[in-house]
């Protein structure tokens, strides 16, 4: 396949992987090889490197060197987050799809060729998304076999969703966001939208991009689990998430941030929904009157209590384990 064609012969369309790479060097080759193993293979892949101080880069230079007709190597001064990172790559990409992914998670085998037959038989659809894996076993620690759990989106698979009905969704928590490897993106419509949202650099900087496109496009969602999110105390969630008010509570600071960009960008952005504003408000209102909020919800009482009292660590282990108990799952060997 030649990079800079935007099709195949047969009309496959090119699909530009981007994955934002910083001190990675850990899990990069892995995440690597699943792009490459991938039974779609009309891609092209971006690495972004992110200012790494490990062998990251090298890495990435490497299998560059071993893939020049297929893969790039792209940097920016310093360390610019996540989102920053990923723009770089949306706005040197060839395709016709975005389909992004962390240097520490891989994809399955036929992930490509799902979504994108998919996107190709939706054509008027924004965005393919779906579950996930959360995977425990790529330890090989026998105590982490038959952890492995589907990451479900709680929402009605294999349909399609107007805008902005997602949106609303999102914003009352009523349906979880798909994660980064689990998103085919077309590229004239994250263009349109303006991209990542840089002013969050780390958490619900997914969740930000999110909400402009659930308030704009159609979205495909489909049942079939297809990426792995690999679990693990050094990745960005489980560090900004290392105190549990943090990302996995209602009332966290960041989620309010969050609730109030997306109030400002349908304000700006002239988009008008009765639903989606009562959505919105309701959201918001515990914010308002936080403690009485707690008070009638014990279970956040407890994860209060808990963020101020329990050691970080074992915060992370009672994380893990609500996880486990919502989202029950049969183990794969990704």
């Amino acid at each position: 396949m030649a990079a800079s064609r935007t099709q195949s012969a047969d009309h496959q369309p090119l699909v530009s992987v981007v994955i934002p790479v910083y001190n990675a060097a850990r899990f990069l080759e892995e995440t690597l090889e699943s792009v490459l193993a991938q039974s779609y293979d009309y891609w092209e892949l971006l690495l972004v490197d992110d200012g790494s101080t490990d062998d990251g880069r090298q890495i990435c230079d490497r299998y560059a060197l071993a893939h020049p007709e297929r893969i790039r190597v792209l940097d920016h001064p310093g360390h610019k987050g996540l989102p920053a990172s990923r723009n770089l790559g949306v706005a040197s990409a060839r395709g016709e799809f975005i389909a992004a992914l962390d240097a520490d998670d891989v994809w399955l085998r036929h992930r490509l060729e799902h979504q994108v037959g998919l996107a190709i038989r939706h054509p008027d659809v924004g965005m393919v998304c779906g579950p996930s894996w959360y995977w425990f076993s790529w330890t090989g620690l026998a105590g982490h076999q038959g952890l492995d759990m589907r990451r479900e989106l709680k929402i009605q698979y294999d349909r399609r969703y107007e805008p902005p009905e997602l949106l609303s969704k999102l914003a009352l928590g009523e349906m979880h966001s798909p994660a980064t490897g689990a998103m085919l993106i077309r590229r004239s419509v994250l263009i349109a939208i303006g991209g990542y949202v840089e002013d969050f650099p780390a958490m619900y900087e997914d969740q930000a991009m999110l909400a402009k496109i659930f308030a704009h496009s159609a979205v495909f969602v489909t049942g079939e689990a297809l990426d792995c999110y690999r679990q693990h105390d050094d990745s960005m969630t489980a560090r900004a998430g290392s105190s549990i008010s943090d990302i996995h509570v209602p009332l966290s600071p960041e989620r309010k941030k969050f609730l109030e960009f997306v109030a400002e960008y349908l304000a700006t952005s002239g988009i008008s929904s009765a639903e989606l504003s009562d959505a919105l408000e309701t959201a918001l209102q515990p914010y308002e009157h936080i403690w009485r909020y707690r008070l009638r919800h014990p279970q956040e009482l407890t994860r209060w209590v808990a963020s101020k009292t329990l050691p970080a660590t074992w915060q992370r282990a009672l994380w893990r384990l609500v996880r486990r108990r919502r989202n029950r799952g049969t183990a794969i060997n990704p």
